[in-house]
């Protein structure tokens, strides 16, 4: 016999769903400058970790 779909539960069931209209919003845009300000923070952070560890003498 041929592969069924069987639910096991039922649809009508009362506990939410990760899917459907009861999702959350989009979340609103977020302001350029601030995100752009934000991602040079991370760059600069990333930028910092690297060259702490480029100047660990090597062991």
């Amino acid at each position: 016999m041929a592969e069924q779909n069987v639910p096991v539960e039922s649809d009508q069931s009362d506990e939410p769903t990760d899917h459907g209209d009861d999702r959350e919003p989009a979340a609103p845009e977020v302001s350029s400058p601030k995100l752009d300000h934000l991602q040079q923070t991370i760059d600069d952070a990333k930028d910092a970790a690297k060259s702490a560890l480029s100047d660990q003498p090597d062991v």
